[in-house]
C-alpha cells in the first residue's frame, strides 16, 4: 500500500523556478564576494593610520564599525534583490509573494555572514 502511494506522487518540476533560483543565487553570491572582500581588504590609509586607529580605537570597535558599515550596504542589496523579485512574481502572474521574503531572507543572512567574515579578516590583518 505504502509502495502504491509513493508511486503515484510525482514531483512537480518547475523549470520556471529553477532558472529564477539559479538567477538570485548567482547574483546573491557574487554580491556576497563583493562584500567580503571589499569588508576584508579594501582599506584608503598609511601604515601610520593603522597605528593611529589601532592605538585610539582598538581592535573590537574597529571591527564593529566596519561590520555595521558593509552590514547597512548588504542590506541595501538585500532589499534591491527582494524589488527584484517583486518585480518578476508581478510580471510573471503566478502570484506566490513568499519568493520575494525568500530571496530577501537567503540574501540578508548570506550578506551578513560574508561582511562578518570579511570584517573579521580585515581586523585580524591588523594584528601582524
Amino acid at each position: 500500500m505504502q509502495q502504491s502511494m509513493n508511486q503515484n506522487i510525482k514531483p512537480k518540476w518547475n523549470s520556471k523556478a529553477v532558472l529564477f533560483d539559479s538567477f538570485y543565487m548567482t547574483y546573491i553570491s557574487l554580491s556576497c564576494v563583493f562584500h567580503f572582500f571589499s569588508a576584508g581588504v579594501f582599506f584608503l590609509g598609511s601604515k601610520e593610520t593603522v597605528q593611529r586607529m589601532t592605538q585610539e580605537d582598538g581592535l573590537l570597535l574597529i571591527f564593529i564599525r566596519r561590520f555595521a558599515g558593509y552590514s547597512l550596504s548588504g542590506c541595501l542589496f538585500s532589499v534591491g534583490f527582494m524589488l527584484v523579485s517583486c518585480v518578476i512574481v508581478k510580471l510573471s502572474k503566478q502570484k506566490d509573494w513568499s519568493e520575494p521574503k525568500y530571496v530577501f531572507k537567503i540574501s540578508f543572512i548570506s550578506h551578513l555572514l560574508c561582511t562578518f567574515l570579511g570584517s573579521l579578516l580585515f581586523t585580524v590583518s591588523f594584528l601582524k
